[in-house]
């Protein structure tokens, strides 16, 4: 009854979003039919392929997400291709998408042949062939110029981004340096030392998003496949990089992390990115200091301030647990107040502007949404993101 109920539901919605995208009533049953079997076996390949490394509620959100994002990948090439949209935002999905997309036929290949993948010479002859077969050679095609020489101008557009850029290459060495002395350490790191790379995301993110949006949406993307790539090399133990980034991820592991997919970081990344991914052209309400711009802090709110100060304040004060759960009061306390300070600094320097109502909307959002990272036994970087997102949107 329940596996009725929810194929119901994808071909409603499937057809409800077709229709409304304006593609005809054929193309909508099409891609409704699509979304429910496509979902359900991506959920059982999902389950079988990786045991232990989701959740059943984590692995229906990833097979949610990969149907979408196919669905969006077809639509969007078709439109590109038809139309030759040279708006910024538009090029910057298509290169995400047939990078994303690509990769994602690199990672099947090397996984049903890793027999022979596993050796270092033919697994980074494989890649470099696959890369420009794959994507570099299909993004030419579409976008009718070379995708290195575009990305790698948007990078120089004007001096603010080249700041952002460098700047950003300087979170990264910090994160790598921190890392690496937790490997040389050995100790698994702590609840407190792992929530550092939160507050490096709202570093890394902030300053993206209120001066270089463009830039942050396509590096959001890349750095997406990035990670990927080297999840890709960690778990086939391709040297040099395979085994450090296995010792990395011993010492950062923690409870959740019991599979054989480093997913916590990945998660992180896709909460911080996910309102800027899924927001109608993100980038255009970014000039307009109003309430548009919040919706697109929904991960930074959630996951990057809240939940770290859940965690460290938690850690260090809290004496009184919510029922069923290890997570505290004071820590529950700590995230709403800490959201609350952080939407109010927004207000203050003039980056956003709220009426009545809308601050009714955000701190209901806010309180809603630490109720649920205490009480949820999900990884809340994936879940409460998008939350905050619908109640703020």
């Amino acid at each position: 009854m329940a596996g009725f109920f929810i194929t119901i539901s994808h071909q409603s919605t499937a057809t409800i979003l077709t229709v409304i995208l304006l593609k005809g009533l054929l193309f909508s049953l099409l891609i409704s039919f699509f979304v429910t079997f496509g979902f359900k076996k991506s959920l059982f390949t999902i389950i079988k392929l990786f045991p232990r490394s989701f959740s059943f509620g984590e692995a229906c959100v990833c097979a949610e997400g990969l149907i979408f994002f196919m669905v969006s990948f077809y639509i969007n090439i078709i439109a590109h291709k038809q139309s030759q949209n040279e708006r910024l935002g538009s090029i910057s999905t298509t290169v995400i998408q047939i990078g994303l997309f690509g990769l994602g036929l690199i990672c099947l290949t090397s996984y049903y042949f890793k027999g022979i993948l596993c050796r270092t010479i033919p697994f980074y002859i494989f890649i470099i062939l696959s890369l420009f077969i794959l994507i570099i050679l299909p993004l030419h095609v579409v976008l009718q110029r070379s995708p290195i020489l575009w990305i790698i101008n948007l990078f120089t557009a004007d001096r603010n981004t080249v700041y952002v850029f460098f700047y950003w290459i300087l979170c990264c060495i910090v994160a790598t340096l921190i890392v690496r002395n937790q490997i040389e350490d050995g100790n698994k790191a702590s609840t407190i030392v792992r929530k550092t790379f939160h507050v490096l995301a709202v570093a890394v993110y902030l300053p993206g998003l209120l001066y270089c949006c463009n830039l942050l949406y396509l590096a959001s993307g890349v750095v997406l496949g990035i990670f990927v790539g080297l999840e890709l090399l960690r778990i086939l133990k391709i040297e040099p990089l395979g085994p450090i980034l296995q010792d990395g991820f011993h010492v950062y592991s923690d409870e959740k992390d019991v599979g054989s997919i480093a997913l916590t970081p990945i998660y992180l990344l896709v909460g911080c990115s996910l309102p800027l991914w899924i927001h109608p052209d993100p980038c255009d309400v970014v000039d307009s200091a109003g309430f548009n711009l919040l919706p697109l802090t929904s991960g930074l709110l959630t996951i990057g301030i809240g939940d770290a100060a859940a965690s460290a304040m938690g850690k260090k004060f809290g004496k009184h647990k919510w029922p069923g759960s290890q997570k505290t009061f004071e820590g529950t306390i700590a995230c709403i107040l800490s959201q609350l300070i952080m939407v109010f600094i927004f207000n203050r320097i003039g980056y956003a502007a709220f009426t009545p109502v809308q601050i009714g909307r955000i701190i209901f959002g806010i309180i809603f949404c630490s109720y649920v990272e205490a009480v949820t036994d999900q990884i809340d970087n994936l879940v409460l993101p998008f939350i905050m997102y619908i109640i703020l949107i």
